[in-house]
């Protein structure tokens, strides 16, 4: 098993030092987009002119914009068990890295835990959990700029809920909140969308029944994983009953979500988000078929290159050790509402793995996570080629919070 080094974590001045703004703004214009991130150290003032302040800082945004290629890029990047920053695997070095830790959340030390991470551009958002409140956290790491809301609907426990953050690439975002039902006595499902635009929520109507009793018709249904596809909310739930006879009885809900306005412009000013949703029913799976060896313990639904796919990890371990072949990955045809095996492994056991997180990105899929005695172990997906290969971050104590891709050079200026 290849295991990665540390990369040393640098620091920088938290204290801003006094520089003639015209030197600052030479400074900035000169400097690749890697090292703007240090450069804030300077000065807490090009932070806030670059934040959206002057016209003139413009040109600044544009020259640091055009080099986002050259931006680290992260994947997959997970909480630190101490809950005290962000650990993440560079793409370009080839090294895990702490980085950007979450102190400014209020009464850091009593989080009890983190839910749904995931970033747009520089801009982290997730949620977390503490004795008061379960509150969505955002934070852009170029900027410094932070802050943390409050839900209409709350959720009685983290895994209830996804997140969601909806980039534009001009500098506004949106956040969407699916709450799925928890109990018999709470059926119904809630989805919210946040708008950095008007700083405003929006509780929209699911216009659907939920799966959790009229389709289903009994109690182990469960919350099975949730994409984001083309302006369409995917959420896929799993029959636990149906599971035991060795099948994946699974129903996709589909919410196409209208009036978002990504782009800054599709939406109108007196526009309100809205959902149209749709359920589409996909035919019993035999996994003995593709010998994953039992009914899955874990599921994922991810989007890979534009595709829709889900991940089954066989309940057929042992210990800490992952079975060959004990892994599904198959597309969703949306078209043909059935199944395409796509790929199954490892094809080797693999130790000291706990595969309950997934992430895609460019092309690959990462599993791992949990809490684990000793380095967390990810395995690697190549879709396209069908390979499979693991390694380990150098860090102890397990991973928290859920895996996402970080690259803050798409959209370094991020407004919050």
């Amino acid at each position: 098993m290849q295991r990665m080094l540390s990369c040393k974590k640098g620091t920088s001045s938290e204290e801003g030092i006094s520089y003639p703004e015209e030197v600052i703004e030479k400074i900035v214009s000169l400097l690749p987009f890697p090292a703007i991130l240090k450069a804030r150290g300077l000065t807490k003032w090009w932070s806030a002119a670059l934040a959206g302040g002057p016209a003139a800082s413009l040109q600044y945004h544009a020259q640091v914009s055009s080099t986002d290629s050259e931006s680290d890029k992260f994947c997959p990047v997970y909480v630190s068990p101490d809950f005290r920053c962000f650990i993440g695997f560079n793409l370009t070095t080839r090294k895990w890295r702490k980085m950007y830790n979450v102190a400014f959340f209020p009464n850091q030390k009593k989080i009890w835990s983190f839910g749904s991470c995931t970033a747009t551009g520089a801009l982290i958002c997730g949620v977390v959990e503490a004795p008061t409140a379960t509150q969505i956290f955002l934070k852009n790491v170029v900027s410094g700029a932070a802050k943390t809301l409050t839900m209409p609907v709350r959720p009685k426990r983290l895994e209830h809920l996804y997140v969601e953050v909806l980039g534009s690439g001009r500098g506004t975002f949106q956040i969407l909140v699916y709450l799925h039902p928890w109990t018999i006595y709470h059926p119904e499902a809630h989805l919210q969308v946040y708008d950095s635009r008007r700083d405003t929520w929006h509780l929209l109507a699911t216009d659907m029944p939920i799966p959790y009793f009229t389709y289903l018709k009994t109690p182990f249904s469960s919350f099975a994983g949730a994409a984001v596809l083309d302006d369409r909310l995917y959420v896929l739930y799993q029959d636990k009953m149906a599971s035991l006879g060795g099948h994946f009885t699974a129903q996709l809900m589909a919410y196409t979500l209208v009036a978002l306005g990504r782009d800054g412009a599709a939406a109108g000013a007196d526009d309100e988000p809205r959902c149209t949703g749709v359920r589409l029913d996909f035919p019993l799976l035999h996994f003995p078929e593709f010998e994953i060896g039992g009914r899955p313990r874990e599921t994922g639904l991810l989007v890979c290159d534009g595709e829709l796919l889900v991940v089954a990890v066989s309940e057929a371990m042992s210990g800490n050790v992952l079975p060959a072949h004990s892994i599904a990955v198959f597309k969703l045809d949306l078209d043909s509402e059935d199944w395409i095996h796509v790929a199954r492994g490892p094809p080797a056991p693999v130790a000291g793995i706990s595969c309950t997180h997934f992430v895609a990105h460019k092309g690959l899929i990462y599993m791992g996570g949990g809490s684990v005695k000793g380095p967390v172990v990810f395995l690697v997906l190549d879709v396209r080629k069908e390979k499979w290969t693991c390694f380990s971050s150098p860090f102890y104590g397990g991973a928290f919070g859920q895996f996402f891709a970080f690259e803050p050079g798409l959209d370094p200026f991020v407004m919050i």
